[in-house]
């Protein structure tokens, strides 16, 4: 995994751990954070983090009325965009 994408994941888990701004249910925290924290452990490939992101985000946008400004989501929709170039 690269050093960018590692330092946004770190940035992503705290987000989720402490934002008191963000509507996500609690059971969704936990499970992101999770993910998060597995995918930091095992280095896993840049594409094996945008997959499981981008299986988190159908998750969270599935469960959730989600509000634009949701500070967890728009982190989230950052690293995929940005993983994209």
């Amino acid at each position: 995994m690269n050093p960018h994408l590692r330092e946004q994941l770190i940035r992503l888990k705290a987000e989720a751990l402490s934002s008191q701004d963000s509507n996500l249910s609690t059971w969704l925290r936990e499970l992101l954070v999770r993910n998060i924290t597995n995918l930091l452990e095992e280095n896993v490939s840049d594409s094996r983090v945008k997959d499981t992101l981008r299986g988190g985000m159908r998750s969270i946008c599935d469960a959730e009325s989600l509000y634009e400004d949701d500070p967890i989501v728009n982190l989230l929709g950052a690293i995929l965009d940005s993983s994209r170039h």
